[in-house]
């Protein structure tokens, strides 16, 4: 019996390893495609300047920051379509109120920093578009109080 069982198992252990030697092999096609993304980092330019001032570029924490900031907008779609439809609205207004009041036109992009153009209140209650903490607000000179907070307007 144990020889039998030897024979069998050698026979079938045999003709498994001659069917696939010699069984024709077919190449399996994929109905799927594949497609490689790639994400590439933005380079910082050598030199850069905001509002007429050069950025201090060579202080490392200055640099990583601005990288950051430079890698989330760019890959962070949806926010900067957003951000991108808002300027459209508002940043016309914002520009003609920094050029009467000879402001560098680059303080725009502050509004879009601090609130994304929304009239929004911050966890520490900054409020608006620029975000001025009540105190600050009426340091510069706008009304704030119970019936008018003068934050949430652009001008």
């Amino acid at each position: 019996m144990k020889r039998l069982l030897r024979t069998v198992g050698i026979l079938a252990t045999g003709g498994i390893i001659f069917v696939l030697i010699f069984l024709p092999s077919v190449p399996v096609k994929s109905s799927e495609s594949y497609t490689i993304y790639s994400v590439n980092a933005v380079s910082l330019p050598p030199v850069l300047t905001f509002a007429g001032e050069a950025v201090p570029l060579e202080y490392f924490d200055v640099r990583e920051s601005l990288d950051r900031e430079i890698q989330v907008n760019t890959y962070f779609h949806s926010q900067t379509i957003l951000i991108i439809k808002r300027s459209a609205r508002f940043f016309p207004e914002i520009e003609k109120i920094l050029k009467e009041e000879n402001v560098p036109d680059d303080f725009k992009y502050l509004a879009v920093i601090e609130s994304g153009l929304q009239n929004v209140v911050s966890p520490s209650k900054a409020a608006g578009f620029w975000q001025f903490l009540k105190k600050t607000a009426s340091d510069h000179g706008l009304e704030v109080n119970d019936e008018v907070d003068e934050r949430y307007h652009l001008e």
